[in-house]
């Protein structure tokens, strides 16, 4: 089992898709930054998400949104023009929202309420992680 955890800020909004057998799923990235002052590097870090937990993330993240995410990393490989491409990813079992890293807060919660008035009349989705009982 290879699993990762790890929290970064998504570098677009999110897209669902459906398979043909109607189940969600959405691909991503998030920028992870590791490092101080010069020596701060931004690892790009592929995520997917099925089910709820991509219902989920597509209804309520938005491009600049940090996000805590938990699952298993998948390597592959393909033949592509120039040769064998090897790919790397993560796919989700848990995705938190943390809050915006973005410097303009406005224009995040711009973006995130015009994703919530192109969702009105979709079914909501609620986190399938959060339990409010302990708090």
């Amino acid at each position: 089992m290879n699993n990762w955890y790890g929290n970064g800020r998504l570098s677009k909004d999110p897209e669902l898709r459906y398979t043909q057998k109607g189940t969600a799923v959405t691909e991503f990235q998030i920028a992870v930054d590791s490092g101080y002052g010069d020596n701060k590097k931004t690892n790009w870090i592929s995520i997917v998400a099925w089910g709820k937990v991509a219902e989920f993330v597509c209804e309520n993240a938005a491009k600049g949104t940090a996000l805590l995410v938990n699952g298993e990393i998948e390597t592959g490989s393909y033949e592509g023009n120039n040769g064998k491409v090897y790919t790397t990813k993560v796919t989700a079992g848990m995705i938190k929202i943390v809050k915006s890293f973005k410097h303009d807060e406005d224009e995040y919660e711009e973006r995130h309420e015009k994703k919530k008035t192109e969702s009105k009349g979709k079914k909501k989705v609620d986190n399938p992680f959060d339990d409010d009982e302990d708090d």
